[in-house]
């Protein structure tokens, strides 16, 4: 939905689509954001997004995906139950 919307308000701002990419695109910038906290942040702050899914969609979904997040964040995966734990 988010990939449609963001289309749609590329549509309606006139904003002209990147060249298409020949070659690898391993060698062109990383331009999205790396950290998921950031994606949320980005969520959270876009008036655009919030017009289209509705404020109150995005203050939900954004509090979800934090919450969700916290709680990956709080768990220690088994490979660093396995192979860490047993070098300190």
């Amino acid at each position: 939905a988010a990939t449609l919307a963001c289309g749609y308000l590329g549509m309606m701002k006139k904003i002209d689509a990147r060249p298409e990419i020949e070659g690898s695109a391993y060698k062109v910038p990383f331009a999205l954001l790396r950290h998921q906290y950031e994606a949320i942040d980005a969520l959270r702050a876009s008036n655009e997004l919030g017009e289209v899914f509705s404020e109150d969609f995005v203050h939900a979904y954004t509090a979800v995906k934090e919450l969700e997040y916290r709680e990956f964040q709080a768990r220690v995966p088994e490979w660093e139950r396995e192979e860490l734990m047993h070098t300190l």
